[in-house]
């Protein structure tokens, strides 16, 4: 691991998001990212209550959430797997359509800190976002993991 990612993934702060990222360097390798092909579910199984699996449309302004995460729909009330942005709540869906299409433009990690209400109080979150591409280069999925912080 690069001394970049050595001090992204120490200021993670999560233990599970730290380790969702060393797994995701794991897969990529040399490679600016890695594919989906790169990675088995089995060996996702510590994350995937709280993961979600999001296709990347053409233009990169649109989102289907492939997989979303039983925790994640517990959390939040619904199950958005095979929905696209227009199924989440407006202000939820502007907000993080700007952060996967950041994700998308850069092609790096994106940590995520904010309040969201689960189960109807405002708890902290942290999200990591990390990109995945079949042909090397243009991000076709984002794989999410997100869970309530402790502060």
């Amino acid at each position: 691991m690069l001394e970049e990612e050595a001090a992204f993934a120490a200021g993670i702060g999560h233990a599970k998001l730290e380790g969702l990222y060393r797994h995701w360097v794991d897969r990529r390798g040399a490679r600016l990212m890695p594919a989906r092909a790169d990675f088995d579910v089995l060996n996702l199984k510590d994350w995937l209550g709280n993961l979600m699996l999001i296709e990347v449309l053409p233009g990169a302004t649109e989102f289907r959430y492939r997989l979303y995460g039983s925790v994640l729909a517990s959390y939040y009330g619904e199950d958005y797997t095979g929905k696209t942005m227009h199924a989440v709540p407006t202000d939820v869906a502007n907000r993080v359509s700007l952060e996967y299409a950041e994700v998308c433009r850069e092609r790096h990690p994106l940590l995520v800190r904010r309040k969201r209400a689960i189960r109807h109080s405002m708890l902290p979150i942290a999200k990591l976002i990390l990109p995945l591409s079949a042909d090397g280069s243009t991000v076709d999925m984002l794989l999410v993991g997100s869970y309530p912080e402790d502060r």
